[in-house]
């Protein structure tokens, strides 16, 4: 590290600290001795970050060279369970702050039990929990998916609020969509099961939607599964729609899918479904199977041109071999996804290149920069430029990125048409006059 700041003159930033804070290397200390004393800049975040991760040693040394924590790093020390360092902080002059909320959330959703009850019974949270901020603690903790968390709340909640029965039932109603919303499915069985919390169809559509979880080993259980979840609901009457049926199919997820459309055979699928579905990028087998259970052929290149935008060659494969046609705007999306092997398997097989350039358009205009293995594919593939349009067009999207001059020359050099006055303009804008020479030579090259 200290060779790296003073040869490379790295900026010591915050960030810079912030990672020395975060990492648990053998020599932290060290390392974060140099950066204080190098003068590396420090904000609030360096000790939220230490406070999140536990590292009251870190806390301890930032202190000792006068780093001030703030009240916000007790939210930062509960989202980590980590109830030492808020006593550290206690007695060092830095108190919970008057609203406790964002650390009573942080506890809750990180599934801290004794986190919250530390705040709770011994720091004198309550009203927090039976107040209506307690609806929003009870979504933390069901969208983090703690089941005694969860039981904790509610059953504080009853002892001490006495909610009305209609308040209890939309307080848990907004709990589970928390929860299935995040794939805490193990929290909507408990939702339902122990608190009796009523089924229906958008229950359903979110759990066909929701992210996997997976155990501290990296496993998945079968109940946690979408598929699984969406077997529990549909053995316990809860209705389906097509929702839950399209949305696995977007994340490539037929097992579930096959569930929801045995609760609810849609019947055929709309263009809408096919295009949504070819754009998501879910893949081969999930369209394979929208087309077994009623997705009819579609007339046209839409779908060839959205799955081309998602750099799938299998999938393109797989709808020429159905007979879906082939035309320029499939060879633009291959080129917007930056596939070459995409663009030459078309070429290969007769997909029209268009005579106006629009495939180059995408991969010179990256935000991140030119795309220049699509860019020469599509070159060596013999694509037409098109009109002095083309050179046009791509020099006023990157007039101000650091690679503008080298793209420029670049065209000129594989024969893209320009106008002089369009090479001074940007020659203008560049404050380069070499420009002018270089592309006149570059065009003089390659004719």
């Amino acid at each position: 590290m200290r060779w790296a700041a003073r040869s490379l003159q790295t900026e010591l930033t915050p960030a810079v600290l912030q990672e020395a804070c975060a990492t648990g290397h053998p020599q932290w200390h060290d390392k974060i001795e140099w950066l204080l004393g190098n003068g590396c800049a420090w904000d609030q975040g360096t000790l939220a970050i230490a406070a999140a991760a536990g590292r009251l040693d870190v806390l301890k040394l930032l202190h000792s060279h006068g780093l001030e924590p703030a009240q916000h790093c007790h939210a930062a020390a509960l989202g980590g369970g980590h109830i030492h360092v808020c006593v550290w902080l206690e007695r060092h002059g830095v108190p919970l702050p008057l609203d406790r909320r964002a650390a009573l959330d942080k506890a809750a959703s990180g599934g801290h039990l004794a986190a919250l009850r530390w705040l709770v019974e011994e720091r004198g949270s309550q009203q927090e929990v039976t107040t209506a901020g307690g609806v929003a603690l009870l979504c933390a903790a069901a969208a983090g998916g703690d089941v005694e968390t969860i039981s904790y709340i509610l059953e504080w909640r009853r002892r001490r609020a006495v909610p009305t029965q209609e308040a209890l039932a939309a307080m848990l109603s907004e709990a589970l969509t928390a929860a299935a919303l995040q794939g805490r499915f193990a929290a909507v069985r408990y939702l339902v099961e122990r608190q009796n919390v009523p089924l229906s169809e958008a229950l359903t559509a979110v759990v066909a939607a929701a992210p996997l979880m997976e155990d501290a080993d990296g496993r998945r259980r079968e109940e946690d599964t979408r598929a699984g979840m969406l077997r529990w609901l549909r053995d316990r009457g809860c209705p389906f729609d097509g929702r839950a049926v399209v949305q696995p199919l977007l994340q490539g997820d037929v097992a579930a899918a096959s569930v929801a459309y045995e609760a609810y055979p849609v019947g055929a699928f709309r263009e809408a479904a096919l295009l949504a579905l070819a754009s998501s990028g879910a893949g081969l087998t999930a369209l394979r199977w929208l087309f077994e259970h009623g997705g009819a052929l579609q007339s046209g290149t839409a779908l060839m041109a959205a799955a081309a935008r998602c750099g799938s060659l299998d999938t393109i494969k797989w709808l020429h071999e159905l007979r879906y046609a082939l035309d320029e705007t499939v060879l633009v999306q291959a080129a917007a996804a930056g596939s070459s092997a995409m663009l030459v398997w078309l070429v290969e097989h007769g997909c029209p290149m268009g005579h106006a350039g629009a495939a180059y358009l995408v991969p010179a205009t990256q935000p991140e920069g030119p795309d220049w293995a699509t860019l020469e594919t599509l070159c060596q593939l013999g694509c037409p430029w098109g009109t002095t349009e083309t050179f046009r067009h791509i020099a006023q999207r990157c007039m101000r990125q650091p690679w503008a001059v080298q793209l420029l020359v670049w065209l000129a050099s594989r024969g893209c048409p320009h106008e002089p006055q369009d090479v001074r303009i940007a020659a203008t804008e560049l404050g380069r006059q070499d420009l002018v020479i270089r592309i006149a030579r570059a065009a003089a090259a390659q004719t």
